[in-house]
């Protein structure tokens, strides 16, 4: 290579780093992200993309709720008092193959419990659905559900 051919190749490579450099900082290169939307159209692209949207208000109102519940949730489960003679005694038999909403169903159906999905919730917050034992138990209905899961999971 001689001389004028390396000048040359110099030159070619200054002129199209010039104009290289030119269009990148003049040109719109962030096009995209430099959109405007309006509100309407920016809570449509976040739905459309899965998300939900919530005002402030609305948000905080939720979360009021929900630390309402977790903190009834957490209040000790009380005992009801009930008349003496509407206590009822029952033998509940627990056979293998028994899901504990079977045994709930069973529970409220020999009036042992007022609410078979309230039990159920109790013992799967406590995860005692796997716990429970087979055999043949006597309860009464002035048992609290904890009284209740600890004689069918032989906790007492």
């Amino acid at each position: 290579m001689d001389r004028s051919t390396i000048r040359a190749f110099s030159v070619g490579l200054l002129l199209a780093t010039s104009v290289l450099g030119i269009v990148y900082y003049t040109g719109d290169r962030n096009q995209e992200y430099n959109r405007t939307f309006s509100l309407q159209q920016a809570k449509q692209l976040l739905q459309n993309e899965g998300y939900v949207t919530v005002q402030t208000a609305e948000y905080n109102q939720l979360l009021q709720l929900k630390r309402a519940e977790q903190e009834e949730s957490t209040l000790p489960i009380k005992k009801e008092s009930k008349d003496k003679a509407t206590i009822v005694h029952k033998e509940i038999v627990i056979k293998p193959g028994m899901t504990s909403i079977d045994i709930a169903s069973q529970l409220l159906e020999s009036e042992i419990i007022k609410n078979s999905t309230e039990f159920n919730a109790y013992l799967t917050k406590r995860d005692l659905t796997t716990k429970i034992q087979l055999g043949t138990y006597t309860l009464s209905s002035d048992m609290t559900h904890e009284e209740i899961a600890a004689i069918l999971t032989k906790n007492n």
